[in-house]
């Protein structure tokens, strides 16, 4: 009878796959509000005003901004949350979409 290792043997063999992270994607509008965008950044995506202006100003000037990189799930629920406050405040031209990142 042959014995099995077990242990960090087993382990070394493993190869865990983290799972992907997705972009999401602001991009502007010329009819929401810039403290709506910036309150959206802040309570929604946890970015400091700081990071929530310089998001802004990107989207702004460049048309789109990434806001951040999340697993799957939590990409799609906060943007979400932040479609939902924007339909909630008639922002009807507030976008925001998810794109797989590398």
């Amino acid at each position: 009878m042959e014995k099995r290792k077990c242990g960090t043997d087993v382990l070394d063999r493993l190869r865990v796959k983290m799972p992907a992270k997705y972009n999401v994607i602001m991009f502007n509008d010329d009819t929401t509000y810039y403290d709506a965008v910036i309150f959206i950044l802040v309570k929604i995506f946890q970015k400091t005003k700081n990071e929530a202006i310089n998001i802004a100003n990107k989207a702004q000037a460049d048309g789109k901004a990434v806001v951040g990189s999340y697993y799957k799930d939590i990409a799609s629920t906060r943007v979400q949350l932040a479609m939902d406050f924007a339909q909630k405040n008639n922002f009807k031209d507030f976008k925001m979409t998810i794109e797989k990142g590398e």
